[in-house]
């Protein structure tokens, strides 16, 4: 993978560092990008906001109260998934 960033680097007569430099940009550039479309471009009306909170508030009482089951390795969501059939 070094090689070929050196390689790329070179073909576009930088160095290697200014190379992932401008990699690192673009990649965060692209996430606020992404960031942005996930939030919503008008407001919502009151009731469909304040029905939304509620919904978030109900989720996290019951997540505190009996939280959901969880995987922390691949192996652990094919068993969680299994026991489920």
């Amino acid at each position: 993978m070094i090689e070929k960033g050196n390689s790329r680097a070179r073909e576009f007569g930088i160095s290697f560092a200014e190379y992932l430099r401008h990699l690192i940009i673009e990649d965060y550039q692209r996430y606020q990008q992404r960031r942005r479309l996930l939030t919503y471009p008008i407001k919502l009306p009151p009731e469909i906001e304040a029905e939304y909170n509620r919904d978030i508030e109900e989720f996290e009482r019951q997540e505190k109260t009996e939280p959901q089951k969880g995987a922390r390795t691949g192996r652990e969501l094919i068993n969680m998934l299994n026991e489920g059939n």
